[in-house]
């Protein structure tokens, strides 16, 4: 009895932390990306969408570097700096932000929903 007490303990031990999400950076709500940005310094806004999107409209402040290009163009990217990652839902900017983890970047954001959850405006 005890030994299969410890089996299942186990089993979901390893389905719990096979669920979790360790992927060396943090999706942030709309909420959460406007408080990092009003509150740190130095913070790299970085568009891995591309420029179409760019200029239909962005983030204020943000660069421009398409995901295509980002291994191309790290080195526009501070690697001492906080980054928050932008596209259009979410999708494109956490692998960007998956891309600079494995590059060994540590404070890495992911604006999880995109500009498509970004409620407090756009610049053109």
């Amino acid at each position: 009895m005890k030994l299969k007490f410890a089996i299942i303990l186990v089993l979901i031990i390893l389905v719990l932390v096979g669920c979790s999400k360790n992927n060396g950076y943090q999706d942030l709500s709309a909420t959460q990306a406007k408080k990092l940005i009003e509150n740190t310094l130095n913070l790299q806004l970085i568009d891995v969408r591309e420029e179409f999107e760019y200029l239909d409209g962005h983030m204020e402040n943000s660069i421009l570097i398409p995901l295509g290009q980002l291994t191309e163009r790290l080195d526009e990217i501070n690697p001492e700096e906080p980054i928050l990652l932008i596209c259009r839902s979410g999708n494109r900017s956490g692998q960007a932000a998956a891309i600079l983890v494995e590059k060994g970047y540590k404070d890495v954001n992911n604006l999880a929903k995109g500009v498509l959850g970004w409620p407090y405006g756009l610049v053109k």
